[in-house]
């Protein structure tokens, strides 16, 4: 299992090294078209995603309160990228409430993952223990 998990944790390094770097590629070779153009909004956004996770480091909030912040600084970030990106121009608010909850689906499928992860991490750190 270990040497599956440092697979997979290669595999996310790579993913997010070789994205920025393949982004940056194309940029300076002019290559900045409208698919290029989401890309890059969507690398800022995550960006963005990863400093709003600082939260999590504050000790003085509750739980929940930090969850509630990071829920919805990370929506307001996508509702943002997705107003800058002219998402909603067409349909406007079809758009918008669409956007909102596939950013609630997504949400709540990666923070269960991280929830699972997380548990089951802390369950074979109690038995390595006993």
């Amino acid at each position: 299992m270990k040497g599956f998990k440092n697979v997979i944790l290669h595999i996310v390094i790579g993913l997010g090294i070789g994205s920025v770097v393949s982004t940056v590629g194309l940029v300076l070779m002019g290559n900045l078209d409208g698919t290029l153009r989401q890309v890059i909004a969507w690398l800022c956004a995550s960006a963005c995603y990863g400093l709003i996770s600082l939260v999590y480091e504050t000790e003085k909030l509750s739980l929940r309160l930090v969850q509630a912040i990071h829920l919805l600084g990370c929506l307001g970030v996508t509702l943002f990228t997705g107003w800058r990106l002219g998402y909603f121009a067409a349909w406007g608010w079809t758009a918008a409430v669409s956007m909102v909850v596939s950013f609630l689906v997504i949400y709540t499928l990666v923070s269960v993952g991280i929830y699972l992860v997380d548990h089951r991490s802390a369950r074979m750190m109690s038995e390595k223990l006993k």
